[in-house]
């Protein structure tokens, strides 16, 4: 955020206005001799959380007639914006620049801009020769926690695994990990030590972090969470048996979700309730009664970058985007309108998450998407004769 801070000095060498940074710059910084810092650079280090004073002496090396504003630019927000400026001689200021301790932790380098102006320093239409001037800096945010080591108990798919972190004043220190659904903390923690546990519900190599209560990264570690073959689950219907191939890379928390009904045998004696040649055929929410179960909270819509091809299994949902539970669809047509990327273009919240295919069970599929259908309100495209799903178990 770009600061800019104005002080007034009438009568004298050099009038303030002040702010905060730029990049750190590639090459060497060469000012005009008119005007010249000590110490060259501002280093600094401050505490996470804590704001520090920093003192430059500028000094004027000519005599700048005229009107003579001066501001320092601070596009980066490195500092507080608070400027003081003490007359050292009438060629010489001390200026106090607050660093700002609400960076996270980490070092920032780049340039303070500090422009003489004859006008007012917010516009500096009329800047004096040699202006504007750069202040080169260094700061260091240190955390006030610290880690000392990190262990995890394992990291296997669909396992709870358990996460320990051990330091100094861990009080406000959060764990993220991507594929870890439920990442919360168990136990009494300390300011030493820490525990934490998640569900790994995905596959990769998720970087597990550890980060201050301001968001510094205070540790980080790689993973690897394997899978020897994809998960596979088996559907039998009155129609047939289809076999499907979940891909948890691409959707880990739906194809969590999927089998976590089929572990508790929620899919049992449901039917595909809606039928639609040449589109899709929807099941896992109504019994042969068109009697709806209960079911597991909505999960997160997970939309990527599989498509609603022929033969690929997505989750139903309402017209909220994260309001999946239990229903599912199997495309029996290629439909890329139910795709959240239509040629190059996303909408991250739109479209209907594909989470797998079948590998067998095609002509079943055809089967099923060939039945009669009636209305029965408020439903339409149900079956004449109930498509009953007699189990979905896994297999693989």
């Amino acid at each position: 955020m770009k600061k800019l801070i104005c002080l007034s000095a009438l009568g004298m060498l050099l009038t303030a206005c002040g702010g905060g940074g730029g990049s750190a710059p590639s090459n060497p910084v060469v000012n005009d001799p008119g005007l010249s810092f000590s110490p060259e650079s501002l280093n600094v280090v401050v505490n996470e959380g804590q704001n520090k004073s920093a003192v430059i002496r500028a000094s004027a090396n000519k005599v700048f007639s005229g009107t003579v504003n001066v501001a320092i630019v601070d596009s980066k927000g490195v500092t507080t914006g608070a400027v003081n400026m003490s007359s050292v001689s009438s060629s010489a200021y001390d200026v106090t620049l607050q660093v700002s301790g609400k960076l996270p932790a980490g070092v920032y380098d780049g340039t303070l801009e500090v422009r003489l102006c004859q006008d007012t320093p917010s516009v500096c239409s009329q800047p004096h020769p040699g202006s504007p001037w750069k202040l080169p800096y260094h700061i260091e945010v240190k955390a006030l926690s610290s880690i000392s080591k990190v262990s995890v108990d394992q990291l296997v798919y669909r396992k709870i695994s358990k996460i320990t972190v051990t330091g100094e004043n861990l009080g406000f220190a959060v764990v993220k990990m991507p594929l870890c659904l439920n990442l919360t903390e168990v136990g009494n923690g300390t300011s030493t030590q820490r525990n934490f546990s998640c569900k790994i519900v995905g596959v990769g190599n998720p970087e597990l972090t550890v980060l201050s209560d301001k968001g510094g990264k205070l540790y980080s570690m790689p993973t690897v969470v394997s899978l020897a073959r994809p998960p596979q689950v088996t559907m039998k219907t009155s129609l047939g048996d289809m076999v499907i191939e979940l891909n948890p890379a691409k959707a880990p928390v739906t194809v969590d979700n999927f089998l976590s009904y089929t572990e508790n045998g929620f899919y049992t004696n449901k039917i595909f309730h809606r039928v639609i040649n040449n589109f899709v055929i929807q099941g896992g929410g109504y019994d042969a009664d068109l009697k709806q179960a209960a079911t597991l909270a909505p999960i997160k819509l997970e939309t990527n970058d599989l498509s609603n091809l022929r033969g690929t299994i997505a989750m139903a949902r309402a017209s909220a985007a994260d309001s999946a539970t239990s229903q599912f669809f199997i495309n029996v047509a290629d439909n890329l309108t139910l795709d959240s990327c239509i040629q190059s273009f996303c909408m991250p919240q739109q479209g209907y998450a594909v989470f797998g295919k079948l590998v067998s069970g095609l002509d079943v599929m055809d089967k099923i998407r060939q039945v009669p259908t009636k209305q029965v309100l408020p439903m339409e495209d149900v079956p004449v004769n109930p498509v009953i799903i007699y189990s979905v178990t896994q297999t693989q």
